[in-house]
């Protein structure tokens, strides 16, 4: 796969004419605009040029534009995205039928990322409401030294989900061990600690009932996002291509980890925000802005919306040669954004609704 910016500028000249400007017979054409839309996507920083086909927008209001525009091909699951484009070209285009999608889609279930998800949440729950300011700075303590035994001064139920997180890791880095993989281990803990870390700073704040700076806020959720935790974990999934260098790649908070974890957790808090706030939680990124420039939430959706615009063209970046490491892990880390973004929106769309006869 090699995605360049002069494929981004083919398919953007592809609609304009000798003199620069987009065709005018675009508006009379509802594949041109959807595919018009796709192309910047893949833009890159300092290419604004497609920025016109904001005007497109109003031509013509079908389904395939507001997918689109929501979920543009490369953004979206590969699956799901063929499912869309399945509905709305079946009267046309029957090679669905050909394919024979069902079987040859199979489900895979990774137990070990399972226990991590399972791992991560009961973790967030302990920080978010569960464990007073003192226990959980015992336990984040005892975490950062990785001590073997649960320290004194916390409850059994905060004593059990320590002895269960040190033994998951501990065994997953004796695996590692045994695949040859040495030094790999040392490496998911680290980015165990630092998720642990983010979380207690932010119970710190709640506790306090601070509303930190948008940049003291944006800091730390890279850390309590706890994507680099679960991204460390898919790369072991990766089999024997994945080598010590890689996960030394990832702690070095590379650009594109880094634009990964700013559009995670920037978009969840845009989704999430409602429900966030019918219970006591810590501000989001919307309540930092907001209080820091004293805007709207509006305004504040609006200023967040292009910083997550403006990652994804960083993202980009990293994706076209030359490559800062493998593409695989470039890869990797794309398609696991798409999955954890998409997964509970298209989950319907995926396992009950079927493909119309």
């Amino acid at each position: 796969m090699c995605l360049t910016s002069s494929k981004t500028k083919k398919k953007e000249n592809k609609f304009k004419d000798e003199d620069g400007k987009f065709k005018a017979h675009l508006a009379a054409d509802a594949r041109g605009p959807l595919s018009l839309y796709e192309a910047p996507q893949w833009s890159t920083p300092r290419e604004d040029t497609l920025d016109e086909k904001k005007f497109l927008l109003d031509l013509a209001l079908i389904s395939q534009y507001a997918n689109a525009q929501k979920h543009p091909f490369h953004k979206g699951i590969s699956r799901i995205e063929t499912r869309q484009y399945i509905s709305y070209y079946e009267a046309e285009e029957k090679w669905h039928k050909e394919m024979e999608f069902e079987s040859k889609i199979t489900y895979t279930k990774h137990r070990v990322a399972e226990a991590l998800v399972i791992l991560l949440t009961a973790l967030d729950d302990m920080y978010d409401a569960y464990g007073t300011g003192e226990e959980l700075e015992l336990f984040t303590y005892a975490l950062e030294k990785w001590l073997p035994e649960a320290p004194k001064g916390i409850p059994d139920s905060m004593k059990h989900l320590y002895r269960v997180t040190i033994d998951f890791y501990d065994k997953l880095e004796e695996e590692l061990e045994m695949q040859g993989k040495s030094g790999c281990g040392s490496h998911f803990k680290k980015s165990l600690k630092s998720t642990a870390n983010g979380y207690m700073q932010e119970a710190k704040w709640l506790r306090k009932d601070y509303t930190a700076k948008f940049d003291e806020y944006k800091e730390n959720a890279i850390l309590s996002s706890a994507y680099y935790t679960m991204m460390a974990m898919t790369f072991a999934g990766m089999g024997d291509f994945t080598k010590l260098d890689a996960f030394e790649w990832l702690s070095s908070h590379p650009k594109i980890r880094v634009a990964y974890d700013i559009i995670c957790r920037f978009t969840n808090d845009i989704s999430s925000y409602k429900f966030e706030h019918k219970r006591e939680h810590v501000a989001t990124c919307i309540d930092c802005y907001m209080k820091q420039f004293c805007v709207s939430k509006e305004r504040a959706v609006q200023v967040i919306t292009n910083i997550v615009s403006n990652a994804w063209k960083d993202l980009n970046q990293e994706l076209m040669r030359p490559h800062s490491f493998r593409l695989p892990f470039l890869i990797r880390i794309l398609t696991f954004r798409v999955s954890s973004m998409f997964f509970i929106e298209h989950i319907v769309c995926l396992l009950i609704e079927n493909i119309p006869n």
